[in-house]
């Protein structure tokens, strides 16, 4: 019975993975370079910061919402003000450890 089950996930687990690869197949043009931009972006220090401090600001804006019980206007202001020092300090930091890390 073990044997029936892993054979249905194997079976499954290579669907799934043909009907990614076939999705991939029909992507516009546009939306390849889209991808592309975005994978781009996100290779760079500035694009890991960003997307930190965008994930940082609706984390800490629903966290805030539910343990104070602020309005979402507050928790937002919050929200944005705090993440955004930390994504400055972040970049310096992402490019101090680069420079460090090619020294050695």
């Amino acid at each position: 019975m073990k044997t029936e089950k892993r054979s249905v996930l194997i079976e499954t687990g290579h669907g799934l993975l043909t009907k990614i690869i076939q999705r991939q197949k029909k992507m516009t043009e546009f939306s390849k370079g889209i991808v592309k931009a975005l994978e781009n972006i996100a290779g760079t220090s500035l694009g890991r910061a960003a997307i930190y401090t965008m994930g940082h600001i609706v984390i800490a804006m629903v966290c805030n919402r539910l343990i104070t019980g602020a309005t979402w206007w507050l928790a937002g202001i919050d929200a944005i003000i705090e993440p955004l020092v930390n994504g400055v300090w972040y970049y310096f930091l992402d490019k101090t450890w680069h420079k460090l890390n090619k020294v050695k």
